[in-house]
């Protein structure tokens, strides 16, 4: 019975011991929260990914239809880039660029996009690619948009090149 009341104390002493190792080691050692952290102090990236998100827009380079491909292939699970592609729950967008918005006939568009009249300009696109619901309100696309404006020339300048 003895063994059993030591057993009994030790598992009581080890869980107390962490809990307060735990209160302890928080207080002492708080680490900041990203937001905590001045830009200054931010480690510096050789070759950080988002690096041309935070450049200005003057600073932006011309759309690159390669890098274009690859962003849209986020695309490519509801639309195809090859002429002659099926539909899918989006339409084929093989020569979109330039073309009128809704001017596939056989694809069945929401009648906000139908409805919506214009041309798919590098403008448009752009609007579109930020946010397709705030470009045309009622549209079907359960899409987000690309936040980037790199991306989004990239991808624009990849739409121009699929004619």
């Amino acid at each position: 019975m003895q063994t059993l009341f030591k057993l009994a104390a030790a598992v009581i002493v080890a869980a107390v011991l962490v809990v307060v190792v735990n209160v302890y080691g928080s207080a002492v050692y708080k680490a900041a929260a990203p937001a905590d952290i001045p830009p200054e102090a931010r480690p510096k990236l050789a070759a950080a990914p988002k690096a041309a998100a935070t450049q200005a827009s003057a600073e932006l380079r011309p759309g690159d239809a390669e890098l274009g491909k690859k962003v849209a292939k986020a695309c490519a699970s509801c639309h195809t880039f090859e002429q002659g592609g099926a539909n899918k729950v989006g339409p084929n967008l093989f020569g979109v660029a330039g073309a009128k918005i809704a001017h596939l006939s056989g694809f069945k568009y929401s009648d906000a996009v139908a409805g919506h009249g214009g041309e798919w300009t590098d403008e448009n696109l752009d609007h579109w690619l930020t946010n397709p619901k705030e470009f045309i309100a009622g549209s079907k696309m359960a899409f987000a948009g690309i936040k980037d404006k790199q991306q989004r020339l990239d991808v624009i300048a990849y739409l121009h090149s699929l004619k």
